[in-house]
């Protein structure tokens, strides 16, 4: 329970925390000691786990015990060279771009090219991102990051909540009808509606082998129309792609069998059936932010938001492919890890080319590949359902990546890289299990 509940509040507790904070001038001595409490508290899981009997003595993880039952077998268990080769390339990538980081920081004083202070990249890097994200390789066992899911969820639910409860305060809502809070942009309350309503819908169609509960499937109805709800007040791109993304490829796993055929039908009724509420109402506006952003519709202000933020991506993308050409250095090592007076490119992919080079750059390309395709796979195979839910969240995070992410304080997007790294391959793992104990 311990290690599921610091899984919770590494990946989704940063979201209710700065909900709480009413004025943005005081953000900082909230988030400042969140970050800090997060990083105490990995430190000493690291510790704890060095000192478990279990390290200790045989350093055995559940994945190793049952490649080592395989090969005894006479099979072969070939996830676990995926899983080695990603490991490496996850690794190599980091220490190049950590490098890089280290370089431009401590050479900032005479190039001038970053846009925030030096030691903001240093915490949010080594300290934020890496820290954290190396404790999500640790959680061992199904039966943990089963309990990470109900924690993970009760999170989401909770920052749901307050998401909603700031509706009316929220400065950016009024100006350009986008939720945020005081301290996190409208892309982050995004992702809050798309994981609460991809969860519930996971959990829904899996309430068998879940808490087998009566009531299960109501409350995952109802936290999903508040999920989709807040996605709607977000009006962003990628939490939205995400979300179209992720529910594509748990429809063709759903809809493998009849119950989940009929479990499906029900629940697009539902939705169908709350839409047109919600439409009647006036809860959904046709000239919302949402419908302008989003899906591209005028919204009667004469103004094209959709071709505005296209028009700035493709000037940033420009911009990084004159940088990276500009000398044979750049093309090999890179330029920086932000595009001068611009910062970041708001493409994880391009950045790590404009940061790394070509090198580093192709190197992360195959890693952001292979985690998608692993995370695709695990959404795909929902029977392993302790697994399944980790891929579900990662697809977002990267398909944001693409439209408006960044490496050095994508700190979810790394946690969950970290995670699929160390249990894509769980699908793998699951069917060799079935074949072993057929034979």
């Amino acid at each position: 329970m311990r290690k599921a509940l610091l899984f919770a509040f590494i990946a989704f507790g940063f979201a209710p925390i700065t909900f709480l904070v009413s004025d943005a001038s005081l953000s900082r001595s909230v988030t400042i000691v969140y970050r800090a409490t997060v990083v105490i508290f990995c430190i000493v899981e690291f510790i704890l786990d060095l000192q478990s009997k279990s390290t200790k003595n045989t350093g055995l993880t559940k994945f190793r015990q049952e490649k080592d039952r395989l090969i005894d077998r006479g099979q072969t268990p070939s996830y676990d060279n995926n899983t080695s080769t990603a490991k490496i390339g996850l690794f190599i990538f980091i220490s190049i771009y950590s490098l890089r980081l280290l370089h431009d920081v401590i050479n900032d004083s005479t190039n001038q090219l970053l846009t925030k202070e030096p030691q903001e990249y240093l915490l949010m890097w080594f300290l934020v991102s890496l820290i954290p994200a190396f404790y999500f390789m640790r959680i061992h066992s199904q039966s943990d990051l089963r309990l990470c899911l109900y924690t993970s969820y009760l999170a989401l639910v909770i920052a749901s909540i307050l998401s909603i409860s700031v509706q009316s305060s929220s400065t950016l809502f009024q100006v350009q009808g986008r939720l945020a809070s005081e301290v996190i942009n409208p892309v982050s309350v995004g992702h809050i509606g798309t994981s609460l309503a991809s969860l519930s819908i996971f959990i829904f169609f899996n309430s068998h082998a879940n808490l087998s509960n009566s009531y299960v499937k109501f409350i995952c109805i109802v936290w999903l129309m508040v999920g989709l709800y807040i996605l709607y007040l977000s009006a962003s791109r990628g939490p939205f792609l995400g979300f179209i993304i992720i529910n594509f490829f748990s429809a063709i796993s759903y809809f493998r069998n009849r119950d989940s055929r009929k479990n499906g039908l029900l629940l697009l009724s539902i939705i169908a059936l709350s839409s047109a509420v919600a439409f009647t109402t006036g809860s959904i506006n046709p000239d919302s932010a949402f419908f302008s952003r989003v899906i591209g519709l005028d919204d009667g202000k004469n103004i094209d938001y959709t071709s505005q933020s296209n028009e700035g991506r493709q000037d940033f993308f420009t911009i990084s492919i004159n940088l990276i050409l500009k000398s044979i250095p750049n093309l090999f090592c890179g330029f920086g890890i932000e595009l001068p007076g611009l910062g970041y490119p708001h493409n994880v992919i391009l950045e790590a080319f404009i940061s790394t080079g070509i090198f580093g750059g192709f190197i992360f390309t195959m890693l952001y590949a292979y985690v998608l395709f692993r995370s695709i796979i695990l959404v795909l195979n929902q029977d392993i359902y302790q697994y399944s839910w980790l891929g579900i969240i990662c697809i977002q995070y990267l398909v944001s990546g693409l439209l408006s992410g960044n490496l050095y304080q994508g700190t979810v997007l790394w946690y969950f890289i970290f995670a699929i790294v160390a249990y894509g391959n769980s699908v793998s793992l699951h069917k060799s299990s079935i074949r072993t104990l057929k034979t």
